[in-house]
């Protein structure tokens, strides 16, 4: 099994100089909207491989499609003051250092070179990104780049799409580790692979089976079944009931999908580390404290090191309980980030904080 004992982000977009230390095997990240806590998640996936395709991986998990990734979407990995990503962690006893720079060229061109084409719609976008009262209100030649405007000098430097990749590289890594992201949206894709392979484990099934009784006690059965009357072969999820048809798996709502994703990540991550983004989305508060339990037990069981985000008061309560009353057994720890100038500071919450957690002035959502 990989653990993280100690995070630091040295530099990775808005996070400069966080440090998680003494790290749990489940770990709750707390914090604001916009404060770093999916940012820390990204982070510790830089840890799973040494390869390229890992970045770009990381960077399609932020966008709504899997489109290619453009020069944009690479640069705003970088905090603003760096054009450095600096991770290091403490796995197993050994550092691990994560180093990854740019370089870039810089076409000048002068005022000029402007053309008056209002039709363009990539000229109305450049618009509202430069001062136009400079170029007498003529709009920019469409460029496949990011534009900067330099008022000292009076001119406009592009810089291209293309780059170079200066230095990438994981100082002391051994081999590809097993680190599982679920994202918000997750469980409404693939769902079929997920379902699949928790089939194939007939062990985890029955764990399984059990958790999705928590949303309906008639259910015993979940299988793959070929939809009918559909001129090609499409395979589905279908629930089945006691002395009931089997169901399809749109009849039911988004929580049991969601139950559903988590059972499969969780699976997925045996023996490794296992990221979950804001776990309360899709579910209903009813269902947060038999999941949360389903959730720290299974980590137990199959040696997984998790780190969870919310700033749902409920779903924090749910764990602080869980740690209270498994208090032997249980390793959470819970930490708060919040932005603090121009940098994200963190704390470790100790229990007796977790249980005003409101009061420490931090944002929650019930």
């Amino acid at each position: 099994m990989s653990k993280i004992n100690n995070l630091s982000i040295n530099s990775y977009r808005v996070i400069r100089n966080l440090e998680l230390k003494d790290l749990g095997d489940v770990n709750i990240i707390l914090g604001d909207s916009n404060s770093g806590k999916t940012s820390v998640l990204e982070a510790i996936q830089f840890l799973r491989s040494d390869c390229f395709s890992n970045v770009i991986d990381i960077i399609k998990s932020r966008k709504a499609s899997f489109d290619s990734v453009s020069f944009n979407d690479f640069i705003f990995l970088f905090n603003t003051l760096e054009k450095e990503i600096s991770i290091s962690a403490d796995i197993n006893g050994k550092k691990e250092d994560i180093r990854l720079d740019y370089s870039i060229s810089e076409t000048v061109f002068n005022k000029e070179m402007y053309v008056n084409d209002n039709n363009n719609p990539t000229n109305k976008l450049l618009d509202s990104l430069i001062d136009n009262s400079k170029i007498n209100g003529k709009s920019v030649p469409q460029v496949k780049g990011t534009l900067k405007y330099d008022s000292n000098e009076e001119k406009y430097s592009l810089v291209p799409f293309d780059f170079t990749i200066g230095n990438y590289r994981i100082d002391n890594r051994v081999d590809k580790r097993k680190i599982i992201y679920e994202s918000p949206d997750y469980h409404f894709s693939s769902m079929n692979l997920i379902v699949s392979n928790i089939i194939k484990d007939d062990e985890y099934y029955n764990i399984f089976i059990e958790v999705l009784k928590l949303f309906d006690d008639s259910i015993n059965k979940v299988q793959l079944l070929v939809n009918d009357g559909v001129p090609f072969e499409i395979t589905d999820i279908y629930i089945s009931r006691k002395n009931e048809k089997p169901m399809p798996i749109s009849s039911y709502g988004d929580g049991i999908k969601k139950a559903i994703c988590l059972a499969g990540m969780l699976l997925r991550a045996k023996n490794g580390i296992l990221l979950i983004d804001e776990i309360e989305t899709s579910l209903h508060h009813d269902y947060y404290d038999e999941i949360v339990y389903f959730l720290v037990k299974v980590c137990k069981a199959y040696n997984i090191q998790a780190f969870i985000t919310t700033h749902n008061e409920e779903v924090i309560s749910s764990f602080s309980k869980y740690n209270k009353e498994n208090k032997a057994k249980s390793n959470i720890k819970f930490y708060t980030i919040r932005k603090k100038e121009n940098k994200v500071v963190s704390r470790m919450l100790t229990p007796e904080d977790v249980e005003k957690y409101k009061a420490l002035g931090l944002e929650v959502r019930n």
